[in-house]
């Protein structure tokens, strides 16, 4: 429905200002038949711009290299706390894991 302009057009602040929502208004708070947090828009933006890497790309990385999260973070250099909160999303995972998942695989296929 996003892809529609008349539908897109439609977006109005959500949650007490704190999310967006489209199309008609369904509950007190301004939500609709599509709304989004602002962490999640955030979210969205980092991971599009390449600022943000997606939590389904460092699973499949960690997956991948047949590692465990205590493994994955041992290898990247973070502590397993931090791995274990980008695994579950609690966190978003920066750009700095990105590239050091991604040196990662170039050492791997350099060897």
């Amino acid at each position: 429905p996003l892809r529609d302009p008349a539908f897109l057009a439609t977006a109005r602040v959500a949650y007490g200002g704190g999310g967006v929502a489209w199309g008609e208004v369904t509950g007190e708070d301004g939500e609709g038949p599509i709304d989004m947090s602002g962490e999640l828009l955030w979210r969205l933006a980092g991971e599009q711009t390449g600022e943000l890497m997606p939590l389904a790309a460092f699973r499949a990385w960690r997956e991948r290299h047949g590692l465990s999260v205590p493994e994955a973070a041992r290898t990247l250099g973070i502590s397993p706390r931090m791995a274990a909160y980008y695994e579950s999303g609690a966190w978003p995972i920066p750009k700095t894991v990105m590239l050091a998942c991604e040196g990662v695989d170039a050492r791997r296929a350099a060897a």
